[in-house]
């Protein structure tokens, strides 16, 4: 038996009515990469079944698979790909983000549903404000529907002059036609736009957010496959990089690189106390060094007793890395 993450879905639905509530806004539901590490399929399902008529994947097969679990509401697909047929006939919407797959998909000859891109600033990927004249002017001459038009703010300190560059070239399509204008949740729900349809959410449907009241729907424990005594000064681990403190316990936990477990994380667990990784991660296993004698048959590493926001202080890593690097490997059950 290696690692567990548990899901609760309850907890999910509840995360997703108060942004949808707080944000008086239908919700786009970010499940890309995994849904953040979740599992795509049961995340999608429990949203769909909650009524969320609208997905956003990264990839092409991301919305292949939610189409066959019989999810067959609107899907935003990021990616760039030239599958177009598949697209249409799947019903996806395929967002565009440069003026090079705009002229390409302009020769596709059956009607697509695009979502424009604009790069007001983070300067990643989407169409440029100055290039929006060329891009309304080709799109009248196809067949094809802008069903949707988005940027993503940067940060706060960039908010006012992204918002307002946003605001100026939506201005130009005609946008009595266009039935969804939308940004990234963690600027619309600080600002509430009046004139965007759409809060594209992630991070907050999983339960992190710093302005509405939600609850992570995750918890991750690691049964203890050892515990031995051990003396001051013993090496642990390869290349005798790290050795005891003092006299105490060592745990060994089924926990390692191959789960997508950052091997440069300076990992903590949780017991009834704190526990420190000690020696280098391995592959398949981590080591606890701790001078209690803990009689429990498993760790939480990430859960209401280890925080997410407490494991990424320490590690100096972000929840979207912890959690979108989360194997596949490691067992989820959902409750």
């Amino acid at each position: 038996m290696r690692g567990t993450i548990e899901i609760n879905l309850n907890k999910l639905k509840s995360n997703y009515l108060k942004v949808k509530e707080y944000a008086n806004k239908d919700v786009i539901a970010v499940i890309k990469s995994n849904a953040y590490g979740h599992g795509l399929i049961p995340i999608a399902t429990a949203l769909y079944n909650s009524g969320c008529n609208s997905f956003l994947v990264a990839t092409l097969e991301e919305a292949l698979l939610l189409r066959s679990s019989n999810i067959n509401a609107r899907i935003i697909v990021l990616e760039k790909t030239k599958n177009y047929f598949v697209i249409y006939r799947n019903n996806l919407s395929l967002s565009i983000s440069s003026m090079e797959e705009l002229k390409d998909v302009i020769s596709f000859n059956h009607p697509l549903k695009l979502q424009i891109k604009i790069d007001t600033g983070l300067n990643r990927l989407g169409l440029l404000p100055k290039e929006i004249d060329e891009v309304i002017l080709l799109l009248s001459k196809s067949k094809h529907i802008i069903e949707g038009i988005y940027t993503h703010i940067q940060d706060e300190a960039t908010y006012d002059i992204q918002e307002r560059l946003f605001y100026e070239t939506i201005n130009k399509f005609d946008l009595s036609k266009i039935k969804m204008i939308h940004i990234n949740s963690s600027s619309y729900l600080n600002h509430h736009l009046e004139y965007t349809t759409h809060v594209r959410c992630g991070l907050c449907l999983y339960g992190y957010s710093s302005l509405i009241d939600v609850e992570p729907i995750l918890t991750f424990q690691v049964p203890i496959y050892r515990k031995i005594k051990v003396n001051k000064g013993e090496y642990i681990g390869y290349h005798k990089h790290a050795s005891t403190p003092e006299n105490g316990y060592l745990y060994t936990v089924p926990l390692g690189y191959a789960d997508g477990w950052n091997k440069n994380y300076i990992t903590l667990a949780f017991s009834n106390e704190i526990m420190q990784e000690i020696g280098d991660t391995c592959m398949d296993h981590m080591m606890f060094f701790s001078t209690k004698d803990y009689n429990g048959d498993s760790l939480e590493i990430i859960g209401p007793n280890m925080p997410l926001a407490t494991l990424n202080k320490y590690n100096f890593s972000s929840p979207y890395e912890v959690l979108s690097s989360l194997s596949p490997r490691i067992i989820r059950k959902y409750i």
